[in-house]
């Protein structure tokens, strides 16, 4: 009788054990109206994964994810924010809104995107700039074998960058990307 009563009692636990947790974005928008769609949007697929309509400067996006994945925050017709979901409480508010800067708290797979970002966008960029500079500088000579240079150390350094954050955050969902990351040669 003992066992059967242990057995009724865990079988609830074990069930709601199965069930993905999913994951519950809490925003708060001041200065938007009442009624302003709010929108979630996976990356890549332009598919809405959940919306809400903005009251009284808050909303609330509830849906699951098999794995973290990067998606868009659309407030109404305002500019696309970038979200790394998991199925966690997440919070989302406004920090200031000229231009829109967003607070995100609770997503550990965002704050880890946020950090590569600051450190591997800028340098990504030089290179682009750079890569531009040597395409135009067709001719062989000194001036595009400097340019070729300065290419070469700012790729390197980016690998570094990659190898750094690889290194520093093995877990993280942004690691598996950036082991598949070929940089030019």
């Amino acid at each position: 009788m003992k066992k059967f009563l242990l057995l009724f009692v865990l079988i609830p636990q074990l069930l709601l054990a199965q069930v993905p947790h999913g994951f519950q974005i809490e925003g708060k928008l001041d200065g938007y109206p009442d009624g302003t769609d709010v929108r979630l949007i996976k990356n890549g697929e332009s598919v809405e994964m959940t919306s809400a309509k903005l009251q009284k400067g808050k909303f609330v996006l509830k849906g699951s994810v098999d794995e973290p994945v990067l998606c868009f925050v659309m407030i109404g017709q305002e500019k696309p924010v970038e979200l790394y979901v998991e199925n966690t409480n997440i919070s989302f508010k406004l920090k200031s809104s000229n231009p829109p800067v967003f607070e995100v708290e609770g997503s550990s797979s965002h704050r880890d995107f946020l950090d590569f970002t600051k450190s591997f966008v800028p340098v990504a960029q030089q290179l682009n700039a750079l890569a531009q500079q040597v395409n135009m500088a067709r001719v062989p000579g000194p001036a595009r074998d400097s340019l070729m240079v300065t290419f070469n150390q700012l790729q390197a350094n980016l690998q570094a960058e990659i190898d750094r954050f690889v290194n520093n955050k093995p877990k993280s969902v942004v690691t598996p990307f950036l082991l598949n990351v070929t940089l030019p040669v």
